[in-house]
């Protein structure tokens, strides 16, 4: 796998991750394929999964991270496979998210995605997000 190409698919998911801290729905959405599909599923199947399709969509589902005052997603384990201008992949995710009252929601997250290559920019073509188990952390110090 050319290793540029390994770069600029790695650099999507930390884009995800960033645009999702700093409540950039619609940067985040546009790191996706017009038609693409992102879907939380939960571990337990204790909920249906959540499905949004396109842009509008894709924004509208990240914007709820609003009502956190502060979210933080720290990603890693990021493997790739590259098939010319397509490639899946797998990322882990711990994803924080801190109430007014300092509660910590931590959910571990492993994303399974789908690329596509669209002349020199990847983007996401589909990406399912497995909540493996939430936490409680209580409470935050804030600095």
């Amino acid at each position: 796998m050319p290793a540029d190409d390994e770069r600029a698919i790695r650099a999507l998911a930390v884009a995800y991750a960033h645009h999702a801290d700093r409540r950039e729905p619609d940067r985040l959405a546009a790191l996706f394929e017009p038609e693409a599909e992102l879907r939380m599923v939960w571990r337990t199947g204790s909920t249906p999964p959540a499905v949004s399709r396109g842009h509008r969509q894709i924004a509208k589902v990240v914007g709820a991270l609003r009502q956190f005052p502060t979210t933080f997603h720290f990603i890693g384990n990021h493997l790739v496979d590259v098939a010319g201008d397509e490639a899946t992949g797998e990322v882990y995710c711990e994803a924080h998210h801190l109430t007014d009252e300092g509660i910590d929601h931590v959910m571990f997250i492993r994303y399974a995605d789908r690329y596509r290559r669209d002349g020199e920019r990847w983007r996401f073509a589909e990406r399912e997000t497995f909540v493996e188990w939430m936490e409680e952390r209580n409470p935050v110090i804030r600095g």
